[in-house]
């Protein structure tokens, strides 16, 4: 799993890296299978393909990658290609929002978006619970499954 170094002290990046280590592990994967890697941040998208070429000069591409950004995963996708490495025969990948430049990436990017529609649907219902009098209990999780976008990278 990669992502931008550094947000992973933000909480919805500390969530969504728990959240997907609490499913790969749910789904009867063990730790050692799993990684996070970061990648150093920059505004400029040239550095952060630079980035990503020194990570896979030292880790060669392999296996299946999940990005957690969007801007990070197309990156990735290109600096794959530039290698020629195969998508997805020879590396995998799929990233994360909905990765709206993910349609025109060559090959076109698997995502994952959230279900908004759901997610405020639900807000909604807790909201209007709360206004009413009910009381939402402490430590009350909702799972909304997101939605994954099947393209050709994975």
């Amino acid at each position: 799993m990669l992502y931008h170094a550094g947000s992973e002290t933000k909480a919805r990046i500390t969530a969504r890296l728990g959240g997907f280590r609490h499913a790969w592990l749910e789904a009867g994967r063990s730790e050692k299978s799993l990684s996070f890697v970061p990648i150093a941040w920059s505004h400029s998208s040239f550095q952060v393909a630079l980035h990503v070429q020194a990570f896979l000069e030292k880790h060669p591409a392999h296996g299946t990658y999940f990005v957690t950004d969007g801007r990070l995963a197309t990156s990735f996708l290109e600096v794959l290609s530039y290698q020629g490495i195969q998508v997805p025969k020879e590396a995998a990948l799929i990233g994360y929002d909905g990765a709206q430049r993910g349609e025109l990436t060559d090959p076109p990017m698997t995502t994952i978006q959230q279900d908004m529609d759901r997610i405020a649907e639900s807000a909604i219902g807790w909201i209007q619970k709360v206004a009413s009098g009910d009381e939402r209990g402490d430590g009350v999780l909702e799972r909304i499954a997101p939605i994954l976008i099947k393209r050709s990278s994975f």
